[in-house]
């Protein structure tokens, strides 16, 4: 199956990664504890507790000049719904190819005979995936 690259996606699902912990200026971000989103962990991760009003991750920090502002965290971290490369590593849940077909699941070889059963991103789901490696997705 063909994975999309657009998306809707705003970050809420994404999961902090230490990797992440400054904003697009290079400020560094605050502990969500000590903020009114408590609930986004104990952490200086850039994070999206708040997808209602933010559409991506993003962190308070401790710079004077902003209160809060935009992570760098690049949007195929975040965003399920996209891929880069050849689509490998895409773990999102798009199901359609891009000529609007519903994807087969993985766990049957009707109406396509695959041979993909089990592997990495692989199982009882019909999600785009490139279980092979191949040039495309």
């Amino acid at each position: 199956a063909v994975v999309s690259t657009q998306s809707t996606g705003r970050g809420e699902e994404y999961v902090p990664s230490r990797f992440y912990n400054s904003t697009i200026s290079g400020h560094g971000c605050k502990n969500w504890m000590e903020t009114q989103f408590p609930n986004a962990g104990d952490h200086t991760y850039c994070a999206n507790p708040d997808p209602e009003h933010k559409n991506k991750p993003w962190c308070y920090t401790h710079g004077q000049e902003e209160q809060w502002e935009y992570c760098s965290v690049p949007k195929c971290v975040w965003d399920f719904e996209c891929y880069t490369g050849n689509g490998y590593e895409y773990r999102g849940t798009l199901a359609r190819t891009e000529q609007g077909y519903t994807c087969q699941s993985w766990q049957s070889d009707f109406p396509h005979p695959h041979g993909w059963h089990s592997g990495p991103g692989i199982g009882h789901h019909n999600f785009g995936r490139n279980p092979g490696n191949s040039e495309r997705a």
